[in-house]
């Protein structure tokens, strides 16, 4: 729509930046890429043993793979808050903690309703060879603390003169934490650690929401292989 519109608004032909282009671009990439992982891909970042071929638009209609399906729409609902509040930071306004809230509260009621919405348990094995209610909560719940943590260490660092609301990150990293469990939270801070000392490097300037959501995107995608490596 950007192109075919000249870069211009269709009504008062204001000029609309290519910002929002680019932003969308990258929106449309981190969810692709999800679904051609998860989907297309036969969930590659979740199960260990993945099939080696693609499947196909047949096939998906004929047998859909239901697990698969319902992991994409999980992720791609965090990504989607996430990205969001990066929209809203983009615009500099401050992050209502109630869009993690309410995440956080409908992560909880997943949680309860489908024993295996965080692929891998506190062990780091696949919750689909255990599918029980309490695996998938203290997986969780840990993985909650987790951010919770990992949010009051790296938080501070991203603190300026100029934030709005700081501290409503650390729901961010909850949220993060609660859908993805611990060993995810750890590479999501890993990799905003290092994108923040790359920004002070270059004296560039990126919010946390910008670094959360894009280090989610690659936490998602290298999930098992992280898993399996920090688990042993």
């Amino acid at each position: 729509g950007w192109i075919w519109l000249g870069g211009r608004c269709h009504n008062c032909k204001m000029k609309i930046s290519i910002r929002y282009l680019v932003i969308e671009c990258l929106a449309a990439a981190a969810i692709g890429s999800i679904a051609f992982v998860e989907i297309f891909c036969d969930g590659i970042n979740l199960i260990e043993k993945p099939r080696l071929h693609l499947l196909v638009f047949e096939g998906m209609m004929i047998n859909p793979p239901w697990v698969l399906l319902g992991y994409f729409l999980v992720h791609t609902c965090l990504l989607t808050i996430l990205m969001t509040a990066a929209l809203i930071r983009f615009q500099k306004d401050a992050v209502p903690r109630g869009l993690y809230l309410c995440g956080i509260v409908a992560a909880t009621v997943l949680t309860i309703l489908w024993p295996i919405s965080i692929a891998f348990d506190i062990q780091g094995n696949a919750t689909s060879l255990n599918p029980t209610i309490i695996n998938n909560l203290s997986s969780a719940v840990v993985g909650a603390l987790v951010g919770l943590i990992a949010g009051c260490l790296f938080v501070p660092t991203m603190i300026t003169q100029k934030s709005i609301a700081p501290w409503s990150h650390n729901y961010a990293f909850i949220l993060i934490g609660f859908v993805l469990g611990w060993q995810s939270i750890l590479l999501v801070a890993l990799l905003c650690s290092l994108s923040h000392l790359n920004i002070r490097l270059f004296k560039q300037r990126l919010t946390p929401e910008h670094c959360l959501w894009l280090a989610t995107t690659v936490a998602i995608i290298a999930n098992r292989h992280w898993t399996e490596l920090i688990s042993g």
